[in-house]
């Protein structure tokens, strides 16, 4: 198995778990220059393959605000993930409400 530090490339599959659109407009760019002031740079490969890794993932964090609103909602539908947040949150909601009836509360501590 290749090293990171022989194949900083792998990092850009990260990018699949984007849309398209953010993928290819941002995260793409973004790490094409870090690929490249990694290359042009820095006597110590070691140190700049961890720098490397933990700049496209935040590079990727940063992506995630741009694309979270294209992961839930496309061409003003919800996708399967948006459906499927709605339905957890909903089902959550429910079952801290009836925890919440169900729930005593008391003057004080009583054991």
């Amino acid at each position: 198995m290749a090293s990171p530090q022989r194949r900083p490339e792998r990092w850009l599959s990260l990018g699949r778990l984007l849309p398209r659109n953010v993928r290819e407009r941002v995260f793409e760019p973004a790490f094409y220059d870090l690929l490249r002031a990694r290359l042009v740079g820095g006597p110590d490969p070691a140190a700049g393959a961890t720098r490397f890794g933990a700049a496209v993932l935040g590079t990727w964090l940063r992506c995630l605000p741009i694309a979270l609103p294209a992961l839930v909602v496309r061409r003003r539908r919800l996708t399967r993930l948006g459906k499927w947040a709605v339905a957890t949150a909903t089902v959550a909601a429910i079952v801290v409400l009836i925890l919440v009836t169900q729930t005593e509360y008391g003057p004080g501590y009583t054991p």
